[in-house]
């Protein structure tokens, strides 16, 4: 990881009289940033601190940037005796959700003790001038502990897939697409585990910035998102199941995955879905198969796909493979496994037109 990975820090309170305040941000964020902050801060969700409310960790993406929230009541002593509850928010261009949350936990400490900003600066200045800082337990947190692999198979994928069974070779192809997919589960923890799976099926491609694992039904938000060509939303507001902007709108609670009508055609399922879901359900029935093997098990077929996608096309000078419509066309596939191969070739940046 970059030691520049880190973008800013900043701390939200919430005083005894329920007035809510950002009190200081370090280098700096945009109105607009500190107005995304808090509505994902559980402490503006309600007027008065409820203890059974507070999240004490979230994460979500905006605008290419990663935010951490860590949220926690000040524990006595401490010189913050007007604070009820205070959140550090962490702003990084990374995904890594294990590395900030101890990192947020960390920086928590620091201020609960001192009521000082200053010692959560000389933490932020640390991680990014030498990649590590010291706990309040006399140990040193190191940014290089922290793997890009690791956070990225965290999650179960196993686990989703057991919810949806057979119903997973849809999602696979719609993230395999490139399509528009909503995820909605009413509880934010849960769904946050959930979402941060999916980008595991296509795992050729190592890309969570196509993930934006919790959106609320806010202009902000859905003005940013609705822009990009595609994506992977988590929500738990039921409303936005009922828009129109998605391919796929994904139902853990209901175990249902709905297709939208502008979709269904480039989501016909084929002989060639069904291998994938066959090998998907064997690894998923194996209760000794860890969720990396799942992955890397789905991944060998998606890979297998692939290859079988670029030998209908021709290799250019510089070595680069290029697939013209007519290449797949000719082979007089089915034409449910004729539209998905070009489809596919168009999402990995394969096909060219005359």
């Amino acid at each position: 990881m970059e030691l520049t990975s880190l973008r800013a820090v900043g701390i939200v309170e919430k005083d005894q009289d329920n007035g809510l305040m950002w009190t200081w941000t370090y280098p700096s964020l945009t109105q607009d940033e500190k107005q995304y902050a808090l509505s994902k801060c559980c402490l503006s969700w309600n007027e008065k601190p409820d203890a059974s409310k507070i999240i004490p960790f979230v994460f979500c993406h905006y605008m290419k940037q990663w935010y951490y929230i860590f949220t926690a009541a000040p524990s006595e002593p401490t010189p913050l005796k007007s604070v009820a509850y205070f959140s550090i928010v962490l702003v990084a261009s990374d995904f890594n959700p294990e590395k900030y949350a101890v990192l947020t936990r960390i920086m928590s400490k620091f201020y609960e003790e001192s009521g000082n900003p200053v010692r959560i600066l000389e933490q932020y200045l640390m991680i990014v001038t030498k990649g590590l800082c010291h706990s309040n337990s006399n140990g040193v947190f190191k940014v290089q502990s922290f793997s890009q692999e690791k956070a990225y198979t965290a999650a179960s994928l196993k686990d989703v897939i057991n919810v949806f069974e057979i119903q997973s070779i849809i999602l696979y192809t719609a993230i395999l697409l490139k399509k528009k997919v909503l995820v909605y589960h009413n509880k934010l923890e849960l769904l946050l585990e959930i979402t941060r799976a999916l980008p595991a099926f296509v795992w050729h491609r190592q890309d969570w910035n196509c993930l934006y694992p919790w959106v609320q039904d806010r202009e902000q938000e859905l003005t940013a998102l609705l822009k990009l060509p595609h994506f992977i939303v988590g929500t738990t507001e039921e409303d936005l199941l009922k828009q129109e902007d998605y391919d796929i709108c994904v139902n853990v609670l209901a175990k249902t995955i709905t297709v939208s009508p502008h979709a269904k055609e480039s989501l016909t399922m084929g002989k060639l879905h069904k291998d994938i879901a066959k090998k998907m359900l064997e690894i998923c029935e194996n209760e000794s198969a860890s969720n990396k093997q799942l992955i890397m098990g789905i991944d060998e077929k998606t890979t297998e796909l692939l290859n079988k996608l670029r030998s209908l096309g021709s290799e250019t000078d510089a070595g680069k493979t290029i697939i013209k419509p007519e290449d797949v066309k000719s082979k007089n596939f089915h034409t449910t496994t004729t539209g998905f191969l070009i489809n596919l070739a168009i999402s990995e940046h394969l096909l060219e037109f005359d």
